[in-house]
């Protein structure tokens, strides 16, 4: 009996590990428990890469620039929700936040695209810039870097 027991608890936390995408969906309240054992759920499929942000002058106003890239890391095909950009303070706070549709509506597997948003004077404080896919699931954040030169394109 002790060993059936200790053979349905092994079962139970392999498939608690193997099948964590599909038990998050169910049970999003689970997503912090796996992160805080250290294994992370993405149910969107998708990740921010590569993100760069610059506060440049142009034309004697501020101008944010945001790119990243969109990277496909499920097996099969996503959707691409919009992207939810929020500028926060040092505090964490957001101070302004938008959304953006991606050209793609779509990903196939290992597939990728570039993300770029601008705001023209965005808010004074902020000093980070957090994307997040939609729903609130997947984010990445970036503080915001200042040209050193005036940039007029």
């Amino acid at each position: 009996a002790r060993l059936g027991a200790l053979g349905l608890l092994f079962t139970l936390i392999g498939g608690g590990i193997a099948f964590r995408t599909t038990i998050v969906r169910s049970l999003p309240d689970l997503a912090g428990v796996y992160a805080a054992l250290g294994m992370p759920v993405n149910i969107v499929g998708l990740e921010f890469r590569d993100m760069h942000t610059l506060l440049a002058l142009r034309s004697g106003a501020n101008v944010l620039k945001i790119d990243a890239r969109i990277y496909n890391t499920a097996a099969n095909t996503v959707m691409v929700p919009p992207v939810v950009v929020t500028l926060l303070d040092d505090a964490g706070t957001a101070l302004y936040e938008w959304s953006v549709a991606p050209e793609a509506a779509d990903l196939e597997r290992g597939e990728l695209i570039d993300f770029t948003t601008q705001l023209n004077a965005p808010p004074a404080g902020a000093t980070r810039v957090r994307l997040t896919f939609e729903g609130g699931q997947t984010q990445s954040e970036n503080p915001v870097a200042t040209a050193t030169q005036n940039q007029d394109r």
